[in-house]
């Protein structure tokens, strides 16, 4: 598989944040399984609804950090 520079980037820093936090590993786990259609048992509901709820805040979280604009 070809990768281009810019997702390496990415890749690597998803990488780093899965080994420091195991949450983001958790949530890199259940994106493969949903890339390759498998089904979502209870416990992956829980983390995609908890994701879900988390992402708007963290994205508030930034800006008031001034690490987004």
């Amino acid at each position: 598989m070809r990768v281009e520079e810019e997702d390496a980037e990415v890749i690597k820093k998803l990488q780093e944040a899965g080994c420091e936090y195991g949450v983001v590993s958790d949530l890199l786990d259940l994106v493969e399984r949903l890339q390759h259609g498998d089904p979502m048992n209870e416990e992956s509901r829980r983390l995609w609804r908890v994701a879900a709820i988390a992402a708007p805040m963290t994205r508030t979280e930034r800006r008031e950090r001034g690490i987004d604009k």
